[in-house]
């Protein structure tokens, strides 16, 4: 950095500081006399300018695509949790009728006995497993509740 004095107006001024780079040197005149012999470039630079702004184009339109991608991806998300919600409320309904119907068939599947006013249910299944096999009730099948006669407890057809 060179002090340049020479141009202060009052001596209350300070000297201007001129960086190295501004002052001409003797590469950059011996460059400038080399150009001017040769010829200009004929080829324009706009293909440059084109391809660099191409570049940034497919820049813009990747990232745009990751951008819709995800909102795809979000509204798909909110669609698939509306729709497991739905489904977990249809079920739920299901099995709460289900199970009034499971009841409703058990009160109405009771008959009165001979013997008196006990009930008596019927030994038709109520309901079956996954595997199609009737599940019988304890009452229904009238177990430990044996009649009062000469066979029981092993000949007698009361508590079949």
């Amino acid at each position: 950095m060179v002090a340049d004095t020479t141009t202060l107006k009052h001596p209350s001024q300070k000297p201007s500081i001129k960086p190295d780079s501004l002052k001409p040197s003797a590469k950059s005149d011996a460059r400038s006399k080399k150009r001017k012999g040769k010829a200009t470039r004929t080829t324009p630079r706009e293909p440059q300018n084109e391809d660099t702004s191409s570049k940034v184009n497919e820049m813009d339109l990747l990232f745009d695509t990751l951008h819709t991608n995800k909102k795809k991806k979000k509204e798909r998300d909110a669609i698939k949790s509306i729709e497991v919600k739905l489904e977990h409320k249809r079920m739920k309904k299901e099995k709460e009728k289900l199970k009034e119907h499971i009841q409703a068939l058990e009160t109405n599947n009771k008959n009165m006995t001979a013997l008196g006013n006990a009930s008596n249910p019927s030994a038709n299944p109520i309901r079956y497993d996954h595997d199609g096999l009737p599940i019988y009730s304890e009452e229904s099948l009238q177990i430990n509740r044996g009649g009062n006669t000469n066979e029981c407890p092993f000949d007698c057809w009361c508590c079949f």
